[in-house]
């Protein structure tokens, strides 16, 4: 789910860990999951509008603009 150029969430309520790439409208550049928490920053990258993410079953992860890494 996105909220534009402002966050993006990703949640998975099945059973296997979900690997897969996304579109999203973040701008280009590194993001910290704001649901790891502030000293664990799962660290992603924004590459031409694209996001790859790993997130283990039943939960979710979500990155915005102001939790940049």
């Amino acid at each position: 789910m996105g909220r534009g150029r402002r966050a993006f969430v990703v949640v998975n309520a099945g059973d296997d860990e979900l690997v897969t790439t996304l579109s999203t409208s973040l701008p280009d550049g590194g993001y910290c999951d704001v649901l790891a928490g502030q000293e664990d920053c799962l660290a992603t990258e924004v590459s031409d509008g694209r996001l790859n993410v790993t997130v283990p079953p039943r939960s979710a992860q979500a990155w915005d603009v102001a939790h940049r890494s």
